[in-house]
């Protein structure tokens, strides 16, 4: 029974030395978990606005300066990176581009080269014209005579006036010279126009038939559009005259060669066609009347103004 009392009591002492260093060691465990937890949850105060003077205040600005300068290096740093890469993909891409350009075959110059002077050639006078005109012609004339005792020749009617329509076809080759061109050619002209006299001398008149042969433009391109032009030439003249100066009228149907010039333009409507106008002023002797027994001989003093519209083809 002693016995027994005393495995007991020890046995009671035993677990109360247990409990109170489990007790203990839970203790000091929760104490120190909840001095962590206050460390992070409670970070130290700082003094973000320490007086100036302290040593507190020194060690902020020197900390402040240190931030900036690195700051500062930082981008300095990043903008030389960056301009280096710039360039280095920049001359990259001049690179691949000069690589990847397809080189055109010789044919293809060739080609693109003629096709080039096409179309400077068709925005120039040069080339091949040909023409197709109305013609509006406007004459008159003075009647004058000669004698054998008197060369001068003498007024003996006024002038007259009269006007007619026609057509005129004609060809030239235009030489063009950085703008400037000479185009030398042929044309043909129906005039279709008669000068009549006065109501006291009616059957005083004098026909012109035709005009036919070559003059030569000389002008300049202004724009790719208007060049306007010189002419002159020389042609061959076709007509008749009617006199009643006499007891006989005398008509005869002749010719005359003499030179005439005017002026013109032309406005490019297309590559192959363009509008054109022209004047042309021309004068020359249409005789009327032969030598008779007197010893007078006759002939009007002829003058024409010549306008012709029309249209041209360029090939």
């Amino acid at each position: 029974m002693k016995k027994i009392s005393t495995l007991g009591l020890t046995t009671v002492v035993f677990l109360l030395i247990s409990t109170s260093a489990n007790a203990g060691k839970s203790f000091f465990e929760n104490k120190w978990k909840s001095n962590k937890a206050s460390e992070i949850a409670v970070p130290t105060a700082v003094n973000t606005n320490p007086t100036p003077g302290t040593a507190a205040a020194n060690s902020t600005t020197a900390t402040k300066k240190v931030a900036v300068k690195k700051s500062k290096k930082h981008h300095r740093k990043h903008r030389r990176h960056y301009k280096k890469h710039s360039k280095r993909h920049a001359a990259k891409a001049v690179i691949e581009a000069e690589n990847s350009t397809v080189q055109p075959a010789p044919e293809q110059v060739e080609a693109i080269e003629v096709k080039t002077d096409e179309v400077k050639s068709s925005t120039k006078t040069a080339g091949h014209f040909v023409n197709l005109d109305a013609v509006f012609t406007r004459g008159n004339f003075n009647e004058r005579y000669t004698r054998n005792t008197k060369p001068n020749p003498v007024n003996a009617q006024p002038s007259y006036h009269n006007q007619g329509i026609g057509g005129s076809l004609g060809y030239k080759y235009a030489f063009n010279f950085n703008g400037f061109f000479v185009a030398p050619g042929v044309f043909f002209e129906h005039n279709n126009t008669e000068i009549r006299g006065s109501e006291g001398n009616s059957r005083a008149k004098v026909n012109i038939k035709d005009r036919y042969g070559f003059k030569t433009d000389i002008g300049y391109d202004v724009t790719n559009i208007f060049a306007p032009y010189l002419t002159t030439g020389y042609n061959r003249i076709s007509y008749s005259t009617q006199n009643f100066s006499s007891k006989k009228t005398y008509l005869r149907d002749a010719s005359n060669n003499d030179w005439f010039y005017g002026a013109g333009f032309k406005i490019r409507y297309s590559d192959h066609v363009a509008f054109n106008a022209e004047y042309n002023r021309q004068s020359f002797l249409a005789q009327t009347l032969l030598t008779n027994s007197v010893g007078y001989l006759g002939y009007y003093k002829t003058s024409l103004n010549i306008f012709k519209v029309g249209v041209s083809y360029n090939f």
